[in-house]
């Protein structure tokens, strides 16, 4: 017959002993150990203490028969109680137990425990990489340093995350199968650590978004983005660590502290970028202005300096797109509305914000600024570029489309009406040309150096923008318009073709809708309906048919490129009928 647990370690789910004087964990609890009928008969003997009791459930009279029934062990036999052999044969017989009982005690899950395959992973990638963008993005978040002398005991969620990333940049030759094995570890070790607030976790939910969208992946990612704005509010990472008095009895070292400032940070770009990008997505708002800029460390952290600048333009942009989610009633509302005054107001109060070595201009030499300021810096100082002029031709947008109605001719328009449309054109123009000529910038580096800037998809989104506002001023504008302020056909003809080439480079612009579109608008531009000629001239390849997404800082907005394409989105249909329904109007 089975031997079964006592009551006590059936109900904890405990492992029973079932020994003849009560098992190991009542004694010691101090507890009655009490077994089923089947047990005392399996065990042989009773022989207990007074606090192992038999189940009440048997019988007075069937214990008296059993008790007959029961047969002495062989060992009892064996010489007196304190023999040696006696006590020798009892241990070994013995089961082995704790002299002390937790029930907090688990079996490690072994895909969360660390291995020296994991740590060799990590070292390689930071030793190899620590001079590009890659490991540099890691090595300026949080103390790579101290995360590879302490790797065997740091928490399983950021360990196995970083150790993710590492394994899919050096996996470059392996399988998918391989480096896709370490992503399902660190997402199981991230989803373990749910519910647990830690600046350790709120840093492994980041970087697991990150490790999402470099391989492609973002929808598994996005749920754990959101998972680190809220543990970032929960732990008050949103204000700056030397506003929080209550951190001072925790006795943070000074690169703990900037941990837990560029943890803000970081979250905080890649927050704005992803919103930018696509409002559907409901992603939350993360407060902005509480938290000091990042502050360089000699020896472990460089500086960041256009960071900030970079996250302020993007929720520019993000509060652009959100304007034009919804047609105004009437053109004079497009024109004269409150909110398109500030949202004026608030990008010009952001241009004064920008030192004048930060931006750009014709004739810059990419070189010195790259001399002057670090690496990552220079970097951050291109997309903040990038996505300026692109705020800029974003605001101007509607108000330039008016351009093309009748109603909105110079000739049958008032003072006020006629300076904001020729502003919006003018603004317009110069943000695309000076698109155009930082485009021509980086196509001065040397391969290794464009590459590393230009095959990220920061630049993708603000040249999409910049090419609708060129195919715009060159094919859709009032000829009227045209006579009052000059349009540098040609010139916009060659930058869309930059912006072309340079799509190219990124993976998103390779597979997805924007590179078909503006190949679109630029045959449209050169109004030649086959340039296969002039486009090979150019470098660009053939493409398909754009797919439509709404994946975009603010797309068409109503328009449609010549031969029907459209751009898709839930604001598009409402600004297509605000188009159709103004341009039957006369005079506004």
């Amino acid at each position: 017959m089975k031997a079964t647990s006592c009551e006590h370690c059936r109900k904890s789910k405990k492992g029973c002993t079932r020994e003849l004087g009560g098992c190991s964990g009542c004694r010691t609890r101090g507890i009655p150990c009490i077994y089923p009928e089947q047990t005392v008969r399996a065990i042989g003997a009773f022989k207990g203490p007074p606090f192992c009791i038999l189940s009440p459930n048997i019988g007075t009279n069937q214990i008296a028969d059993d008790i007959n029934s029961w047969n002495t062990p062989v060992w009892e036999s064996i010489g007196n109680e304190g023999s040696p052999l006696k006590q020798i044969i009892k241990a070994m017989e013995a089961p082995m137990i704790f002299d002390v009982h937790h029930d907090e005690w688990i079996l490690q899950d072994p895909d969360l425990m660390p291995t020296w395959r994991d740590f060799e992973c990590v070292h390689t990638f930071f030793t190899m990489m620590s001079g590009g963008p890659r490991a540099g993005g890691m090595m300026d978040s949080f103390d790579t340093s101290n995360f590879l002398l302490t790797f065997f005991q740091q928490p399983p969620s950021f360990r196995l995350v970083i150790t993710a990333i590492a394994a899919y940049y050096l996996g470059a030759n392996a399988s998918e199968e391989s480096y896709l094995l370490f992503f399902k570890r660190a997402r199981k070790a991230v989803i373990l650590a749910a519910n647990k607030p830690s600046v350790s976790n709120a840093r492994a939910y980041y970087w697991i978004f990150v490790c999402s969208k470099i391989m492609s992946k973002k929808e598994l990612g996005l749920p754990f983005l959101i998972m680190a704005v809220d543990m970032l509010k929960t732990l008050q990472l949103d204000i700056d660590p030397d506003d929080l008095p209550w951190l001072c009895g925790l006795q943070l070292t000074e690169i703990e502290i900037e941990e837990r400032r560029r943890l803000y940070w970081n979250v905080k770009q890649i927050l704005e970028i992803e919103r930018s990008l696509s409002l559907e997505l409901g992603l939350p708002e993360l407060s902005f202005g509480y938290v000091k800029p990042m502050r360089p460390i000699p020896g472990t952290f460089r500086a960041v300096d256009s960071l900030q600048l970079f996250c302020k333009i993007r929720e520019s942009i993000v509060s652009i797109k959100e304007h034009h989610l919804c047609a105004p009633k009437s053109c004079r509302d497009l024109l004269f509305s409150a909110a398109e005054v500030n949202l004026h107001l608030q990008l010009i109060s952001t241009q004064s914000e920008i030192p004048n070595d930060y931006l750009l201009m014709k004739g810059i030499d990419f070189e010195r600024v790259e001399r002057l300021y670090n690496p990552v810096t220079a970097l951050y100082l291109v997309w903040m570029n990038f996505d300026l002029y692109a705020a800029v031709v974003m605001l101007h947008r509607s108000k330039l489309y008016l351009s093309a109605l009748d109603c909105c001719v110079p000739s049958r328009l008032n003072s006020s009406t006629h300076e904001i449309i020729t502003l919006a054109i003018k603004e317009t123009l110069n943000a695309t040309q000076n698109m155009i000529n930082c485009v021509s910038l980086l196509a001065n580096l040397t391969e290794e150096r464009r590459r590393g800037i230009t095959m990220n998809m920061l630049l993708l989104y603000p040249i999409f923008e910049a090419a609708i506002s060129a195919w715009f001023l060159t094919c859709r504008m009032n000829e009227q318009w045209r006579s009052l302020v000059p349009i540098p056909v040609e010139d916009l003809q060659n930058g869309v073709a930059q912006f072309l080439n340079l799509g190219q480079n990124t993976k998103e612009g390779k597979s997805g809708p924007i590179l078909p579109i503006m190949k679109a608008m630029l045959q449209e531009m050169t109004g030649i309906q086959d340039q296969t000629q002039w486009i090979d001239s150019h470098g660009i390849s053939n493409m398909t048919n754009a797919v439509e997404e709404p994946l975009a800082f603010m797309g068409l907005l109503g328009l449609e490129v010549k031969g029907g394409l459209r751009w898709q989105g839930k604001k598009e249909e409402n600004w297509r009928g605000f188009w159709t329904e103004n341009r039957r109007i006369t005079d506004i």
